[in-house]
């Protein structure tokens, strides 16, 4: 009778469980056939394992694999799925296996991945991260992968249940309802930051607070983008990490692409910027009417003329609230939030707002700001109240 034996592992000091299960001479080698399958987390794991061999064995369907960890068969998938997706969704996947799922489930042997032992991670991932979807998504693919090559015969990561988030959209409000300024909030950042900064910072910021642009939209912008005569901008491009460097890519998402008006202020601020920045070019030999010519540009000692650096925008904002510690605390997306909630206040519809920001459903942007445009309809009253005046 086979036994479930126990094995300590001596530098982790985890137990796990295992098996030998003795089936008889193979008759190719004239030796004794030994299974032995390993890793199991639990007991009950194991014994359901050595049960499935069994009955494989009773009907002549099983067959022999090879045993393979799973960051073996992880490096097969991703031969298939680099070809199939962009460098960036490559990238951002990949970051994804590297932090999270290769330390879970790297070493472990693939036939030994148990429901329970998916579920317990994807448990655990589900208080620590956003995106636990994504990850379970991510181990989902190569398991599949793992079933087609015979590998393993079932993947246990469909059946695992997923958690209930049901403090995720309490914690999105939460960041949203402080991460915006109001109008007069938005003044005094933008006095500060007039008195203290150049013509390129007052210009960056007018884009994102009155444009309502993602960073990575504004850093991505060239002079082409923006039509003065028919005081539009269009958001073609955003600016990403790739490999840990920051590249050009497409826009995030077919939504993103959009063409957005812009109002007289910020217009005369990107002309004057326009200007002052030609002179500063032409001081170093460039001519700024190339079509590549990116809207906000950083110089070297060298004389490079490239998109600014990703974290320009947060060191900026970082001064100016030390030079105003009166006034609160956002992060650079806070200033797309701000943007959302003066366009609501004022009295914009979802669909308006969606679009203006370039979300790819409207659902996003409910989710975001419906609470915001509840807050606009019961202040109505008081705005009619006030407007009459007795």
């Amino acid at each position: 009778m086979t036994k479930i034996k126990v094995y300590l592992e001596k530098k982790t000091g985890r137990t796990t469980y295992w098996f030998s299960h003795y089936n008889g001479i193979d008759p190719t080698t004239g030796k004794r056939d030994i299974i032995t399958k390993r890793g199991f987390e639990t007991e009950a794991d194991a014994e359901y394992e050595l049960a499935k061999l069994k009955l494989e064995l009773s009907r002549g369907t099983y067959s022999k694999k090879t045993t393979v960890a799973f960051s073996e068969v992880f490096e097969e998938w991703k031969i298939g799925y680099q070809n199939t997706v962009r460098p960036i969704t490559l990238d951002r996947t990949m970051q994804q296996f590297e932090k999270y799922v290769l330390p879970a489930f790297g070493a472990k042997p693939i036939d030994s991945i148990s429901l329970r032992y998916c579920q317990q991670v994807v448990n655990d991932w589900s208080t620590h991260y956003t995106n636990f979807k994504v990850l379970k998504s991510c181990v989902q693919r190569v398991l599949d992968h793992a079933v087609r090559l015979n590998y393993t015969s079932d993947n246990p990561m469909r059946y695992v249940q997923l958690p209930r988030k049901t403090v995720s959209r309490a914690e999105l409000l939460d960041e949203v309802a402080h991460n915006f300024y109001d109008t007069n909030e938005l003044q005094t950042f933008f006095d500060t930051l007039t008195k203290n900064f150049g013509l390129k910072e007052v210009a960056l910021f007018r884009v994102l607070a009155f444009a309502g642009l993602r960073k990575g939209e504004a850093i991505a912008l060239n002079w082409s983008d923006i039509d003065f005569e028919r005081k539009t901008l269009s958001v073609k491009r955003n600016m990403t990490y790739l490999n840990g460097k920051q590249e050009l890519s497409e826009a995030k998402t077919k939504k993103s692409v959009r063409t957005l008006s812009l109002d007289d202020g910020t217009l005369s601020i990107l002309k004057k910027w326009k200007n002052f920045q030609a002179q500063e070019l032409l001081q170093h030999g460039i001519n700024q009417s190339k079509s590549t010519q990116p809207v906000f540009n950083r110089f070297s000692k060298y004389g490079f003329n490239e998109p600014l650096y990703m974290k320009y925008p947060d060191t900026i904002v970082e001064k100016v609230l030390n030079l105003n510690p009166q006034l609160k605390k956002i992060s650079i997306h806070g200033f797309r939030h701000t943007h959302a909630s003066i366009l609501i206040e004022g009295g914009a519809n979802m669909k308006e707002v969606q679009e203006r920001l370039g979300h790819s459903n409207i659902q996003t942007t409910m989710d975001i700001y419906g609470h915001m445009t509840q807050k606009a309809r019961e202040n109505t009253a008081e705005k009619f109240a006030k407007q009459a005046n007795f």
